[in-house]
């Protein structure tokens, strides 16, 4: 007994390394590539701050810790989503503690600048940029409670402080601009985000009706290619199968044969046992039929008690073998446990298709045989050669 090598999965150490950064899932990559992208943001703040204390604009205070500080946080968060905590959460991307951690940040830069201060409110902006497609109107009030509380504790100790330079009218003026802006962002981001949830039950929805179209339209094919009662296709999607087989026939030289079967005497079935048993009857005789065909046969009721089969590949000469197993596998079920004494069998007609003669013309071949295998004791097979 021979094996096959086991296949191994060759992978790139970038590749290796992106699936141990980002992990397999597609949606939590890309929530900790948005969180790696706001993230660079600090860096920029951190050449913002150095730009001003070089100047002077900023004091001696050191930023480093808050800096430091604010990563570890958003180290935090990478945890959570590397670890698939997040999903537990109403919103996995976890915006608003990613928002409240810059804008608490920014509060400390506001704090200890002086007249650059107007600059670094603008932090505030760029924070509530980030939140505008995720965040409710709920949580960015929420969010803008915290920062202008923040503001205004910062308003109050320099007031009372006397911190030189400091201009009450002006500080003032940016506080009222805050309480302004974050209401203002509320609205506009939930509206915004009403949209894209309206949008994404739309697609869901839509999701839904095409999924049901697709189960109507399987059930409507399968009506219409498949007898009820057997299962097997119906005479309509025989004939198209012939006519395929026939061009196939005609364009590649490739052979196919046709087995007419008719299950003997089934007219005394359904008058002395009635139709209900003969339906069971015709049932398990269908299915024993099957278990001895080829993947590639078409097997379809042509009508009442006779069945088709259509055999791609297959000579006249060469269906003899499959002609005997398929009367003895009829012959074989358990027709008592059905209701009948004697066992069922089948008179077969077989014929090979023509280039020269239509699909009619063969078909009336196949049946001929088949009045040939009754006429001469039924249980047969007959053939009419090619």
């Amino acid at each position: 007994m021979t094996t096959s090598p086991a296949v191994i999965e060759k992978r790139s150490p970038g590749s290796a390394l992106k699936a141990i950064i980002f992990g397999t899932d597609p949606k939590q990559a890309l929530r900790i590539e948005r969180l790696f992208l706001a993230s660079t943001t600090y860096f920029f703040g951190m050449f913002i701050v150095s730009y001003c204390r070089w100047n002077g604009l900023f004091p001696s205070a050191s930023y480093i810790p808050v800096l430091v500080g604010a990563l570890i946080l958003n180290l935090g968060i990478y945890a959570a989503i590397r670890l698939d905590w997040n999903l537990k959460t109403r919103d996995p991307s976890l915006t608003l503690p990613q928002m409240l951690i810059a804008s608490l940040a920014n509060t400390f830069l506001v704090y200890h600048t002086n007249e650059a201060r107007g600059a670094f409110l603008l932090g505030y902006v760029l924070v509530l940029v980030f939140g505008i497609f995720k965040l409710r109107r709920a949580q960015f009030l929420k969010l803008g409670a915290v920062v202008i509380t923040t503001y205004g504790i910062i308003i109050a100790i320099e007031y009372i402080s006397h911190k030189p330079g400091f201009n009450l009218p002006v500080e003032m003026l940016q506080w009222l601009m805050l309480i302004f802006i974050y209401p203002w962002f509320a609205w506009i981001g939930g509206y915004i985000g009403n949209l894209r949830r309206s949008q994404k039950e739309a697609n869901e929805r839509l999701a839904q009706a095409l999924a049901q179209n697709a189960d109507a339209l399987t059930v409507i094919q399968r009506q219409a290619t498949c007898d009820d009662l057997t299962g097997l296709y119906n005479r309509r999607f025989a004939l198209d199968q012939l006519r395929q087989a026939k061009a196939r026939l005609e364009q590649q030289g490739t052979p196919f044969s046709v087995l007419i079967i008719d299950i003997d005497h089934f007219k005394r079935i359904n008058d002395t046992a009635g139709h209900f048993v003969g339906d069971k009857a015709l049932v398990a005789c269908v299915d024993a039929i099957k278990t001895v065909l080829r993947a590639t046969d078409t097997f379809s009721r042509w009508g009442g008690e006779e069945f088709l089969l259509l055999m791609p590949g297959l000579r006249a000469s060469a269906v003899g073998d499959l002609a005997r197993r398929i009367h003895a596998s009829v012959e074989n079920v358990d027709y008592r446990s059905l209701g009948l004494n004697d066992p069922l069998s089948v008179s077969i007609g077989v014929a090979e298709a023509n280039e020269k003669e239509s699909i009619e013309d063969m078909l009336t071949a196949a049946d001929n045989a088949l009045y040939q295998a009754k006429a001469n004791g039924r249980n047969r097979t007959e053939y009419r050669d090619a």
